[in-house]
Protein backbone atom coordinates (compact mmCIF):
# COMPACT_ATOMS: atom_id res chain seq x y z
CA UNK A 1 0.00 0.00 0.00
CA UNK A 2 1.69 3.42 -0.85
CA UNK A 3 2.19 6.22 1.56
CA UNK A 4 0.81 9.12 0.15
CA UNK A 5 -2.55 9.12 -1.78
CA UNK A 6 -3.53 8.88 -5.12
CA UNK A 7 -6.48 9.07 -7.95
CA UNK A 8 -7.69 5.68 -6.55
CA UNK A 9 -7.41 5.67 -3.27
CA UNK A 10 -6.43 7.15 0.21
CA UNK A 11 -2.19 6.53 1.45
CA UNK A 12 -1.65 4.33 4.06
CA UNK A 13 -0.22 8.28 5.97
CA UNK A 14 -3.63 9.34 5.76
CA UNK A 15 -5.32 6.08 6.48
CA UNK A 16 -3.25 5.68 9.51
CA UNK A 17 -3.79 8.94 10.88
CA UNK A 18 -7.74 9.37 10.04
CA UNK A 19 -8.65 5.72 11.81
CA UNK A 20 -6.20 6.76 14.66
CA UNK A 21 -8.05 10.17 15.23
CA UNK A 22 -11.33 8.73 15.22
CA UNK A 23 -10.06 5.94 17.90
CA UNK A 24 -8.58 8.90 19.99
CA UNK A 25 -11.81 10.52 19.85
CA UNK A 26 -13.51 7.78 20.97
CA UNK A 27 -11.14 6.96 23.72
CA UNK A 28 -11.71 10.64 25.01
CA UNK A 29 -15.45 10.77 24.74
CA UNK A 30 -15.81 7.53 26.55
CA UNK A 31 -13.13 8.61 29.46
CA UNK A 32 -15.05 12.24 29.52
CA UNK A 33 -18.62 10.81 29.70
CA UNK A 34 -17.15 8.43 32.55
CA UNK A 35 -15.16 11.13 34.81
CA UNK A 36 -17.87 12.24 37.24
CA UNK A 37 -18.82 8.60 38.12
CA UNK A 38 -15.19 7.52 38.48
CA UNK A 39 -14.84 10.52 40.46
CA UNK A 40 -10.37 9.66 40.46
CA UNK A 41 -7.71 12.40 39.98
CA UNK A 42 -5.74 10.06 37.68
CA UNK A 43 -9.27 9.34 34.77
CA UNK A 44 -9.15 13.68 34.89
CA UNK A 45 -5.92 13.75 34.05
CA UNK A 46 -6.42 10.32 31.03
CA UNK A 47 -8.67 12.71 29.90
CA UNK A 48 -6.96 15.41 29.15
CA UNK A 49 -3.77 13.71 27.90
CA UNK A 50 -6.03 11.83 25.65
CA UNK A 51 -7.66 14.97 24.21
CA UNK A 52 -3.61 16.96 23.71
CA UNK A 53 -3.42 13.49 21.93
CA UNK A 54 -6.41 14.55 19.48
CA UNK A 55 -5.22 18.02 18.85
CA UNK A 56 -1.57 17.21 18.16
CA UNK A 57 -2.85 13.91 15.69
CA UNK A 58 -5.48 16.53 13.96
CA UNK A 59 -2.54 19.35 13.65
CA UNK A 60 -0.44 16.93 11.74
CA UNK A 61 -3.63 15.21 9.85
CA UNK A 62 -3.95 19.05 8.68
CA UNK A 63 -0.11 19.44 8.31
CA UNK A 64 -0.22 16.02 5.60
CA UNK A 65 -3.10 17.10 4.18
CA UNK A 66 -1.55 20.30 2.83
CA UNK A 67 1.30 18.09 0.75
CA UNK A 68 -0.88 15.06 -0.23
CA UNK A 69 -3.43 14.38 -2.60
CA UNK A 70 -7.07 13.38 -2.05
CA UNK A 71 -8.52 10.99 -4.15
CA UNK A 72 -11.00 12.60 -6.79
CA UNK A 73 -14.87 12.26 -5.26
CA UNK A 74 -16.98 9.39 -7.36
CA UNK A 75 -17.99 9.97 -10.53
CA UNK A 76 -21.66 11.11 -11.07
CA UNK A 77 -21.62 12.52 -7.34
CA UNK A 78 -23.80 15.89 -7.78
CA UNK A 79 -22.50 18.88 -7.28
CA UNK A 80 -24.84 19.45 -3.77
CA UNK A 81 -23.12 15.86 -2.47
CA UNK A 82 -19.83 17.38 -3.12
CA UNK A 83 -20.58 20.76 -1.76
CA UNK A 84 -22.39 19.08 1.43
CA UNK A 85 -19.37 16.39 1.97
CA UNK A 86 -16.42 19.74 1.91
CA UNK A 87 -18.42 21.36 4.80
CA UNK A 88 -18.80 18.69 6.56
CA UNK A 89 -15.34 17.65 6.47
CA UNK A 90 -14.64 21.53 7.40
CA UNK A 91 -17.34 21.59 10.51
CA UNK A 92 -15.45 18.55 11.90
CA UNK A 93 -12.01 19.76 11.66
CA UNK A 94 -12.73 22.67 13.45
CA UNK A 95 -14.21 20.82 16.04
CA UNK A 96 -11.66 18.49 16.85
CA UNK A 97 -9.75 21.29 16.91
CA UNK A 98 -11.68 23.78 18.98
CA UNK A 99 -12.61 21.16 21.27
CA UNK A 100 -9.51 20.40 23.00
CA UNK A 101 -8.12 23.78 22.97
CA UNK A 102 -11.76 24.80 25.05
CA UNK A 103 -10.61 21.94 27.75
CA UNK A 104 -6.79 23.41 27.77
CA UNK A 105 -8.40 26.63 28.46
CA UNK A 106 -10.78 25.75 31.10
CA UNK A 107 -7.76 23.80 32.58
CA UNK A 108 -5.55 27.05 32.47
CA UNK A 109 -8.40 28.66 33.54
CA UNK A 110 -9.14 26.66 36.34
CA UNK A 111 -5.39 27.25 36.83
CA UNK A 112 -4.53 23.10 37.45
CA UNK A 113 -1.64 21.45 36.22
CA UNK A 114 -1.67 19.83 32.88
CA UNK A 115 0.71 17.39 31.93
CA UNK A 116 0.69 14.89 28.69
CA UNK A 117 1.15 11.01 30.15
CA UNK A 118 3.06 12.23 33.19
CA UNK A 119 5.80 12.53 30.38
CA UNK A 120 6.40 16.36 29.86
CA UNK A 121 4.18 19.17 31.44
CA UNK A 122 2.13 21.22 29.56
CA UNK A 123 2.15 25.23 29.70
CA UNK A 124 -1.07 27.16 30.83
CA UNK A 125 -2.65 29.21 28.50
CA UNK A 126 -3.12 31.91 30.74
CA UNK A 127 -1.47 34.15 33.23
CA UNK A 128 -2.68 36.48 35.75
CA UNK A 129 0.20 39.31 36.22
CA UNK A 130 0.97 40.04 39.69
CA UNK A 131 -0.19 43.20 41.25
CA UNK A 132 -2.55 44.19 38.63
CA UNK A 133 -3.90 41.72 38.59
CA UNK A 134 -4.13 41.88 34.50
CA UNK A 135 -5.61 38.75 32.87
CA UNK A 136 -4.04 37.37 29.65
CA UNK A 137 -4.70 34.95 27.45
CA UNK A 138 -1.66 33.27 25.17
CA UNK A 139 0.05 36.46 26.26
CA UNK A 140 -2.49 39.13 25.28
CA UNK A 141 -4.91 41.25 27.69
CA UNK A 142 -7.89 39.61 27.83
CA UNK A 143 -11.02 40.83 26.04
CA UNK A 144 -13.80 42.70 28.55
CA UNK A 145 -16.45 39.57 28.18
CA UNK A 146 -13.55 37.11 29.42
CA UNK A 147 -11.06 39.52 31.64
CA UNK A 148 -11.56 36.87 34.47
CA UNK A 149 -10.07 32.98 34.77
CA UNK A 150 -13.79 32.50 36.02
CA UNK A 151 -15.42 34.18 32.91
CA UNK A 152 -13.29 32.35 30.86
CA UNK A 153 -13.10 28.70 32.40
CA UNK A 154 -17.37 29.18 32.44
CA UNK A 155 -17.06 30.03 28.80
CA UNK A 156 -14.72 27.27 27.64
CA UNK A 157 -16.58 24.79 29.99
CA UNK A 158 -19.39 25.74 27.67
CA UNK A 159 -17.75 25.86 24.57
CA UNK A 160 -16.24 22.49 25.41
CA UNK A 161 -19.52 20.67 26.31
CA UNK A 162 -21.58 22.22 23.44
CA UNK A 163 -18.77 20.90 21.23
CA UNK A 164 -19.23 17.30 22.51
CA UNK A 165 -22.84 17.43 21.23
CA UNK A 166 -21.98 18.97 17.92
CA UNK A 167 -18.84 16.34 17.14
CA UNK A 168 -20.90 13.83 17.93
CA UNK A 169 -23.52 14.74 15.41
CA UNK A 170 -21.26 15.30 12.55
CA UNK A 171 -19.36 12.11 13.37
CA UNK A 172 -22.62 9.97 12.81
CA UNK A 173 -23.66 11.82 9.77
CA UNK A 174 -20.22 11.15 8.64
CA UNK A 175 -20.83 7.15 9.17
CA UNK A 176 -24.14 7.24 7.67
CA UNK A 177 -23.19 9.30 4.68
CA UNK A 178 -20.24 6.72 4.40
CA UNK A 179 -22.38 3.34 4.81
CA UNK A 180 -25.08 5.51 2.45
CA UNK A 181 -22.10 5.55 -0.45
CA UNK A 182 -21.08 1.66 0.48
CA UNK A 183 -24.69 0.38 0.33
CA UNK A 184 -26.60 2.30 -1.68
CA UNK A 185 -24.72 4.02 -3.83
CA UNK A 186 -22.50 1.55 -4.40
CA UNK A 187 -19.54 3.28 -4.77
CA UNK A 188 -15.26 3.56 -3.86
CA UNK A 189 -16.30 6.33 -1.03
CA UNK A 190 -15.71 3.76 2.23
CA UNK A 191 -13.38 1.34 0.14
CA UNK A 192 -11.11 3.81 -0.38
CA UNK A 193 -10.09 4.66 3.44
CA UNK A 194 -11.65 1.12 4.94
CA UNK A 195 -8.36 -1.50 3.96
CA UNK A 196 -9.46 -5.00 2.53
CA UNK A 197 -12.69 -4.34 1.14
CA UNK A 198 -14.00 -3.27 -2.22
CA UNK A 199 -16.64 -1.49 -3.73
CA UNK A 200 -20.16 -3.62 -3.47
CA UNK A 201 -20.53 -2.93 -7.60
CA UNK A 202 -16.85 -3.74 -8.09
CA UNK A 203 -17.68 -7.39 -6.08
CA UNK A 204 -21.55 -7.81 -8.15
CA UNK A 205 -18.92 -7.28 -11.35
CA UNK A 206 -16.72 -10.10 -10.59
CA UNK A 207 -19.25 -12.54 -9.01
CA UNK A 208 -21.10 -12.17 -12.41
CA UNK A 209 -18.36 -12.73 -14.28
CA UNK A 210 -15.90 -15.32 -12.78
CA UNK A 211 -13.80 -15.72 -15.53
CA UNK A 212 -12.61 -11.92 -15.21
CA UNK A 213 -9.24 -11.57 -14.03
CA UNK A 214 -7.24 -8.18 -12.11
CA UNK A 215 -3.93 -7.10 -13.54
CA UNK A 216 -1.59 -4.80 -11.40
Amino acid sequence: MPIRSNAETWGLASKTLHWGTAGLILATALVGLLMEDVDQLWFYRLHKSLGLSVLGVVLLRMGWRLIDRRPPYPIGMPAWQRLASSCAHALIYAAMLVMPISGWLYNSAARRPLDWFGVFKVPSLTAVERGSQNFSILGFDAPAFIDTPQKLRSLAGDVHEALFYLGAALILLHVAAALKHHFIDRDLTLARMLPGIGSPKSKAASASNPNSTSEG
